[in-house]
């Protein structure tokens, strides 16, 4: 795992964010096949095995800012604290069992269905919480012609429009012949046919690899992201922009937009009913905002928090648990998700807080219309460094409230799970735990992310799927767990539930 170089502050804004215009390409696309036809292909026997997400670059990670930028400095909430909405129903979509690590808890929920993906294994439930499939990752992404190798960070999204999953991963070769993975499901069933496509990171060097996905929908398109390594000197990230529209004919090679830019660790801003492709990133004190356009990218907003999070070196053991001193890894600093409705641009990072030590999250809050005096920035922390917080994940619903979903570390439980949310009036609840553990973990990688949406059928209920830590019966192993939760928004007036 590599260090983050980081820079003094005086430095910060040293340098600039900018992607060149983007190149075409088209991807012809595997057999459309069915789960369970894939369910036949080979299942690799992986045990004690770490999946190498999360490897930082030796890059210099810093805002997007020219010196023309006008720096907004945000506030901090002065709301007064309300209840923490129930979580209503949950169910565990998978284990591990192969001790393949880490867990990294994605997926995506439907009308209908829930897609789980992580580096054990992607299911189907429906919405019940009811096991409808379940399939390896290296089964799900088989190709005659792919060598073997490493499938890992697999993110998942739900496009409300046309009622079909997809889902984002990488896979690459002892570190080389990095490829990007692409899949979208047919119909409204995600047990059914999925069109797949899968292509090399750079079509030239083989010694090119990506790290740490992450994907967003606009109102037109699909935006995945992941960090580069190897290649050159210049390492970054690569952005990719598909059509939605695109991905639903699978007889025909998928077009797509690769852009690539100097920088890591740029995150997709989720924007349902809005065709602009935003890009956030966060370092040190300081949050952007990005326009993508087909000749480049431009910068719309930079904000600074008085919020201090410390993203100094790291990952740190900082996770406290019930019955043992050893502590958990609670991850790299970085910003994870980002959302925007209604204007108003929402995202969540990790860090860490110093004096003592501990995991922390830090959310953004800026109305694009007017940052100056609607920027605000806020710490779930804990000042005594007894409970950590890490691997956040972020949705915000139609009427503008949030849920931010991570991981929990405390020394009075094993290691668990829960969410803060945060109402229309900026209004926040204390952390309250979702899935509490029920055994120690001591492998020491634990996630690199998890996942938050809003729930399809209202816009206004939220789902979160976090790690947490569990053993198998007759088994003294250490193991990860995810779980799924539904958090039931109290009603506001005139909502009506979408059909």
């Amino acid at each position: 795992m590599r260090a983050r170089l980081m820079l003094p502050a005086a430095l910060a804004f040293a340098a600039s964010l900018s992607a060149a215009p983007p190149e075409i390409r088209n991807v012809t696309p595997l057999p459309v096949l069915t789960m369970c036809e894939l369910a036949t292909n080979p299942r690799a026997t992986l045990v004690n095995r770490e999946r190498h997400e999360e490897r930082e670059s030796f890059g210099v990670h810093a805002p997007a800012v020219t010196a023309a930028a006008t720096i907004v400095t945000t506030t901090t909430p002065n709301a007064g604290t309300i209840p923490a909405p129930p979580a209503t129903a949950g169910f565990r979509p998978a284990y591990d069992r192969l001790v393949v690590y880490p867990s990294d808890a994605g997926g995506a929920v439907g009308r209908t269905q829930i897609v789980s993906v992580t580096n054990a294994e992607y299911t189907v439930h429906d919405r019940d919480g009811k096991r409808l499939m379940s399939i390896a990752p290296e089964q799900f992404w088989f190709s005659e012609s792919a060598p073997a190798g490493e499938y890992f960070d697999a993110r998942a999204v739900y496009d409300r429009v046309n009622d079909r999953f997809i889902i984002a991963g990488l896979f690459d070769v002892s570190l080389t012949k990095g490829e990007m993975l692409i899949a979208v499901s047919m119909t409204k069933d995600a047990s059914g046919e999925w069109a797949r496509y899968r292509f090399r990171i750079n079509q030239t060097l083989s010694s090119w690899d990506g790290d740490f996905t992450r994907i967003a929908m606009t109102r037109d398109a699909v935006v995945i992201t992941a960090n580069l390594y190897g290649g050159d000197a210049s390492l970054g990230s690569m952005v990719y922009v598909v059509a939605t529209k695109d991905l639903l004919t699978p007889s025909f090679p998928l077009k797509l937009a690769s852009y690539k830019f100097g920088g890591p660790d740029n995150v997709p801003v989720t924007s349902y009913d809005d065709p602009t492709i935003y890009l956030a990133r966060a370092e040190s004190d300081y949050f952007d905002v990005n326009v993508l356009t087909p000749s480049g990218n431009t910068l719309v907003a930079v904000v600074k928090s008085p919020a201090n999070l410390a993203t100094f070196g790291g990952p740190w053991r900082a996770g406290n648990q019930i019955g043992l001193s050893y502590l958990i890894d609670c991850g790299l600093p970085t910003l994870h998700a980002a959302a925007i409705r209604n204007g108003v641009v929402w995202a969540v990072e990790s860090g860490y807080s110093s004096s003592p030590l501990r995991a922390s999250v830090r959310w953004w809050r800026l109305n694009l219309a007017s940052p100056a005096t609607t920027a605000q920035s806020a710490l779930i922390d804990d000042p005594t460094g007894a409970k950590s917080f890490a691997f956040p994940s972020i949705a915000v619903n139609a009427a503008g409230a949030a849920l931010i979903g991570y991981s929990y570390f405390a020394p009075d439980v094993y290691a668990s799970n829960g969410y803060t949310y945060i109402d229309a009036l900026g209004r926040t609840s204390p952390p309250t735990l979702l899935k509490t553990g029920d055994s120690v973990y001591t492998i020491g990688r634990w996630a690199d992310f998890s996942e938050t949406m809003v729930d399809p059928t209202n816009d206004a209920d939220f789902w979160t799927v976090q790690t947490y830590a569990t053993a198998l019966p007759d088994d003294s192993h250490p193991r990860w767990a995810t779980w799924w939760g539904k958090i039931q928004v109290p009603p506001a007036r005139g909502r009506v539930a979408r059909k």
